[in-house]
């Protein structure tokens, strides 16, 4: 009975060892997911940021492009004869009226 007792808490003993090894491997692995996860949203703020400025920057070549657009359409308008309401010119420089608009501005006059 003595003998069978010591075998068991022999047994007992390495099963509670093996699970005290994996138990601090668990533990291990849960503090390298984390730094991961502190590095990959640092990684996303970075990127949001990056994303701001290129809007930004979007839109001020947009801006560009379209007050180009507005000096030179008009020339080309009394160039081809197309008669310009009034007001376009103010339409035009607000910045109200996107390029695909303007072109269907024109072929509808």
């Amino acid at each position: 009975m003595l003998q069978k007792l010591k075998s068991e808490s022999g047994i007992l003993g390495k099963k509670f060892s093996s699970l005290q090894k994996e138990m601090e491997d668990q533990r291990e692995s849960v503090r390298k997911q984390q730094a991961e996860v502190v590095k990959l949203n640092a990684v996303i703020r970075d990127m949001e940021k990056d994303i701001v400025v290129l809007k930004k920057e979007i839109a001020e070549r947009d801006d560009t492009i379209q007050d180009k657009v507005c000096m030179r359409v008009p020339h080309a308008l009394c160039l081809s004869g197309i008669i310009c309401p009034p007001n376009f010119s103010d339409i035009l420089n607000s910045g109200l009226v996107s390029v695909l608009l303007f072109v269907a501005l024109c072929e509808m006059l």
